[in-house]
């Protein structure tokens, strides 16, 4: 008997982790849309920049992605790039995907502001095949009793990461799924919620 629960808890953890490793291959890729960044919290009135771009890229680590903003402005100014490596993701039962705890990096933005960065597990996340990034960053060394936030968010337009990849006709899955694979029990693409979905192994946003 524990010969048997020895084996099924190993089995279970495989899987598991094959799925962890599976959500962030799925999710991997380039995502466009508006990045707002502030000193105060974003809100409403926020000026997006439009056109930015955000890199998701498999993990060493299974079931982690790194996330990249490469060459991004602020008020004008180049500021350089922020990216946060080895951060957890996971499949919500509604098929979301949502982001782990992850460890704060250090940088430099625009050759002098000396910073640290991290996803925001609370508030980011893939839904509906568009990705919601905050960004916590931190300016250490702006000369005042406490670090300075700097608040970064990023709002793709529904162009996700799978863009390039080019399916065999022969082996298209047939059927309507979830940008993270996991299938819909629904025949009928018109009454489906307000997304983005592979149907017949083509992308198609319903509104």
């Amino acid at each position: 008997m524990k010969k048997f629960l020895l084996t099924a808890a190993v089995l279970l953890c495989t899987a598991f982790g094959a799925r962890a490793q599976s959500v962030a291959a799925d999710i991997a890729g380039n995502y466009t849309g508006d990045l707002y960044i502030s000193f105060a919290p974003i809100n409403d009135a926020t000026e997006p920049i439009a056109d930015q771009r955000v890199t998701l890229a498999a993990g060493e680590a299974e079931g982690t992605v790194s996330l990249s903003l490469f060459d991004f402005q602020f008020n004008g100014k180049p500021m350089g790039d922020i990216v946060v490596p080895a951060v957890p993701v996971s499949e919500n039962a509604d098929g979301s995907i949502a982001f782990g705890e992850n460890e704060p990096v250090s940088l430099v933005l625009g050759g002098f502001i000396e910073a640290t960065a991290g996803i925001n597990p609370e508030t980011s996340h893939i839904s509906g095949g568009i990705l919601t990034a905050d960004i916590d960053v931190m300016w250490i060394n702006s000369g005042g009793d406490a670090p300075v936030p700097i608040y970064v968010r990023f709002v793709s337009d529904g162009t996700s990461g799978i863009d390039g990849i080019t399916a065999n006709p022969a082996k298209t899955a047939r059927g309507i799924y979830t940008i993270s694979g996991r299938r819909v029990n629904a025949t009928d693409a018109t009454r489906l919620p307000a997304g983005l979905y592979i149907i017949d192994g083509k992308k198609t946003l319903v509104k």
